[in-house]
């Protein structure tokens, strides 16, 4: 029973969400039907016989609604509105969190009697999370590429960071590799949807 009211409900949900869509919209769903979930698609058919967008399913099989394979691409693209501003600020949000790092690795310095390296570390922390804040609120592509090259020039402080440490271990490296290689492509993602 409790099944079924809840699939009810995710029908209600998908016939708001058709019915508030354009016919251009509503095309672009049916020649994307495949990406879709199939009661959403049903709901879709249904709203475009009614609008006489089509006269009925079988025109589905004609060519303007072939079905085009996903391309692989490093980066998805995103081509709803909505959707792309959801991406930015969920990776603005995750920056910020990154720019904790520099504030934490700054205050140790400065705790253990470093000052000049402690403030820097500071500074570049409050720095990248005041841009990754400009860019979760507002976007631009300027304010991602500031971060990008505050990036590039952290890998080499990390690097001297690693050479003059001792007692590293093989764990210490995968682990600042792995974290670089997903802050550069979430970066550079970023920058792909500041582009549209």
């Amino acid at each position: 029973m409790q099944e079924k009211r809840k699939s009810e409900a995710i029908n209600g949900q998908y016939e708001e969400f058709i019915n508030k869509r354009t016919d251009d919209e509503i095309f672009e769903i049916l020649k994307k039907r495949s990406y879709y979930q199939p009661e959403m698609v049903d709901i879709a058919i249904k709203e475009a016989i009614k609008r006489n967008l089509i006269e009925s399913e079988k025109d589905l099989e004609g060519p303007a609604f072939r079905v085009k394979p996903l391309k692989r691409r490093l980066f998805p693209g995103i081509e709803n509105e909505a959707a792309r501003l959801r991406i930015r600020k969920s990776l603005g949000r995750s920056f910020i969190i990154a720019g904790v790092l520099p504030l934490i690795l700054g205050l140790t310095h400065l705790n253990a009697g470093d000052s000049p390296e402690g403030v820097l570390l500071l500074l570049a922390g409050v720095l990248w999370m005041l841009l990754s804040a400009r860019i979760m609120w507002k976007g631009g592509r300027i304010f991602v590429n500031f971060l990008l090259v505050m990036a590039f020039f952290s890998v080499f402080y990390v690097v001297h960071f690693f050479q003059t440490e001792g007692g590293m271990v093989f764990l210490d490296f995968f682990i600042a590799i792995v974290a670089y290689l997903l802050l550069f492509y979430g970066l550079l993602f970023l920058r792909r949807l500041s582009e549209k």
